[in-house]
């Protein structure tokens, strides 16, 4: 790995049949990086090599890499892992890997970038078009001494920076008044949930450390942090945080509001979960779906047995066996009492095995375990 600036190595095992479709077209994109398009990655100061490794043959890299299935592609950078690629063709991969050889953190020149990348990006790029959405929105800017080419911190934050940017909005400035502003002294990466909702919501890990420690650390940080607190269910958010696989959730705390809600209940209801949403951080994701803001709810209320409810809490876990979620109701039937202790223990119960799941299709109180898909 440590042979060039990028690796990308194929784990592959000789009874499969994916494996053995993969191989002539990882093949050909290695002769191509090594032939075709030499002059491509010189000028994008990069190299690349390109390996295979058979599972079976040696199996402590099978282990050591944690590969869950055959064929598995990836992508190293300064022999740190960056990510997995799932292109499974020549042209697939060679594009693939263009994109991650160009990959440059966006960078923002003074306060006033760092500013309009906070509050204006989400708008103009993921075109969300309600200022309601910005609630559902987590991003992060490195505030950094340097970025050039060499620097031991610099690189550690663009390897991280490479590997995160699919899931997550990241920039990064050099401008010393910016950091000022932000109070934050450099090398720091600061995760911002935009102000809206909750203004100045800042975690901060400073300092960036560099080389592999460092990203490790990084990409710990911004995995713990990514997420708000609470997510309001919405076309923004729900592909993004509610039952989507890279979110790493297996379980939703769902509290549902009417759309006859009184304010104050909607304000009480996020106040459990916000109260309960550190002790959960890591083992659920706490979402607010009102009925008015999301278009979904006609049918997931049908779906969680909530439909002549005005309010509800319900945790729905997903099953990865059977592919289908489980949905769990709290035993306290009067949501206006419900307080974060309450709401808790409700969770711990569901997760132990005290409470079991409702019955597909059946009544309320059904002490049968069943599942629904969602």
């Amino acid at each position: 790995l440590g042979a060039s600036r990028f690796s990308l190595v194929a784990f592959h095992a000789p009874w499969c049949a994916h494996s053995r479709n993969l191989l002539p077209e990882f093949d050909a994109a290695a002769d191509e990086f090594t032939t075709k398009v030499r002059d491509y990655m010189a000028r994008n100061g990069a190299d690349i090599k390109f390996g295979k490794v058979d599972v079976v043959a040696e199996e402590d890299l099978y282990w050591r890499y944690g590969i869950e299935s055959s064929p598995t592609v990836l992508l190293f950078r300064d022999s740190v892992l960056v990510t997995e690629c799932p292109a499974r063709t020549q042209l697939e991969i060679r594009d693939w890997v263009k994109k991650f050889i160009e990959f440059k953190p966006l960078k923002l020149e003074d306060t006033a970038a760092v500013a309009n990348f906070e509050y204006a990006r989400f708008f103009d790029e993921n075109d969300v078009g309600e200022e309601a959405e910005i609630d559902s929105v987590v991003l992060a800017v490195a505030f950094l001494p340097t970025i050039e080419s060499g620097d031991y911190v610099g690189e550690a934050f663009h390897t991280a920076a490479m590997s995160l940017s699919q899931d997550l909005p990241i920039a990064v400035t050099v401008d010393s008044a910016a950091a000022q502003a932000y109070n934050v002294t450099p090398p720091t990466l600061l995760m911002i949930k935009p102000a809206g909702h909750q203004a100045g919501r800042y975690l901060t890990l400073s300092p960036i450390r560099g080389g592999a420690g460092g990203i490790a650390e990084i990409r710990r940080f911004v995995a713990y942090h990514r997420f708000p607190p609470v997510v309001e269910w919405s076309p923004y958010s729900a592909p993004r945080y509610i039952f989507a696989t890279r979110a790493g959730y297996e379980r939703h705390l769902i509290a549902f509001v009417s759309k006859k809600h009184d304010p104050a209940m909607v304000t009480q209801l996020r106040g459990v979960l916000e109260a309960i949403a550190e002790e959960l951080h890591g083992r659920a994701i706490c979402i607010i779906s009102d009925d008015a803001r999301n278009r979904d709810a006609p049918y997931i209320r049908q779906k969680t047995q909530t439909e002549d409810a005005e309010t509800a809490i319900r945790l729905v876990v997903s099953n990865k066996q059977e592919g289908t979620l489980d949905v769990y109701r709290p035993k306290e039937a009067n949501v206006v009492e419900m307080t974060p202790k309450s709401v808790l223990r409700f969770v711990e119960d569901a997760i132990s095995g005290v409470l079991v799941p409702l019955e597909s299709g059946g009544g309320a109180d059904s002490e049968q375990q069943g599942s629904d898909e969602l």
